[in-house]
Parts: C-alpha cells; sequence; structure tokens
C-alpha cells in the first residue's frame, strides 16, 4: 500500500476533509492550519481501517473534544447550533464523517493504490496509538471548531518513518 509517499497519502487525506467540512459539513472557511507526527491527547472520535496493496496498515481518522464533536455531528445531522446531541448520536455521526472522509480519500488515491478497500469505522472516546506506528495529524478548522484528522501508519519503525519524511 506504500507505493505512495505517507506525504501524499497526508496531502489527498487533507483534501479530502475539507471537501467533507464545506459540502457535507456545510461548514465555511474550512482547512488545515497544521500537522503534526503526534496522536492529538484529550479528543475522542472515529477510526477506519484501509486494506489493500502490501498489506501494510493504515487507519483514518477524525478527532475532537466534545464541544467540536457536537459541532461536526450538528453539521452532519443539518441541526442548529443550539441543539445538543446525545453520545450514541455523536458516535454514530463522528462514524458517518469519518466514513465519507475515507471515500473522499479513496478517490483520490485510488488511481495509485490499487485495490484499496475501506473497512467499517469504529468509535473510541479516547485516541488509539498501535504500538509500532506513527500518527500524522492534521489540525482541521471548519464551522469555528477545530479538530484532528489523522492517518495511522501501523507495523512501523517510528524512528525510521520519522527520519524519511
Amino acid at each position: 500500500m506504500m507505493a505512495v509517499s505517507i506525504h501524499a497519502w497526508v496531502e489527498a487525506l487533507e483534501q479530502a476533509a475539507i471537501e467533507v467540512g464545506e459540502l457535507a459539513l456545510g461548514f465555511e472557511g474550512c482547512a488545515v492550519i497544521s500537522r503534526e507526527v503526534t496522536a492529538p491527547k484529550g479528543v475522542s472520535g472515529a477510526y477506519l481501517p484501509l486494506f489493500g496493496g502490501s498489506g501494510e496498515s493504515l487507519y483514518i481518522g477524525w478527532l475532537a473534544s466534545r464541544e467540536s464533536s457536537q459541532a461536526l455531528a450538528r453539521g452532519l445531522l443539518g441541526l442548529t447550533a443550539n441543539e445538543e446531541l446525545p453520545p450514541d448520536d455523536i458516535a454514530d455521526a463522528m462514524g458517518e464523517v469519518v466514513n465519507i472522509l475515507a471515500g473522499g480519500l479513496k478517490r483520490r488515491i485510488l488511481s495509485s493504490v490499487h485495490p484499496l478497500a475501506l473497512g467499517l469505522p469504529i468509535y473510541s472516546p479516547v485516541p488509539i496509538v498501535p504500538l509500532h506506528s506513527v500518527t500524522h495529524t492534521c489540525l482541521f478548522r471548519g464551522g469555528g471548531f477545530e479538530s484532528h484528522i489523522i492517518l495511522v501508519h501501523a507495523g512501523v519503525n517510528p524512528g525510521v518513518e520519522a527520519r524519511s519524511r
């Protein structure tokens, strides 16, 4: 799967996130404002595995604070800013948001990585950090809120990948 550089994966993920923010969530002024090679802390969200290519493990995710998760869910569901959603509805909405994100990523990367299949989204109340992995985090701003778009490259030596960037 890594015939494509990790930089290309991250760039395609950022483009897909901006598209999701603007079109599916109805947010204005969507942008990726920073990148880090570290997992975010104090957030929850949905993850989705990608399958194909050489068998390496990649996961994408959309993680946010409680307040930002509410905003993402309200945007997806077309609700007003003062409507409060229960935790189960937020988890379902975050799963759907990451599913839409994965579709946008697949559309952008499929010509370079074939076959490529998407797994099912899972929700986690805490960031997932697999052993022997590197997490690429993009700080996303849209709709007046910040959240994290992540790409987890599992099964790698973190020191080797960080030096090869």
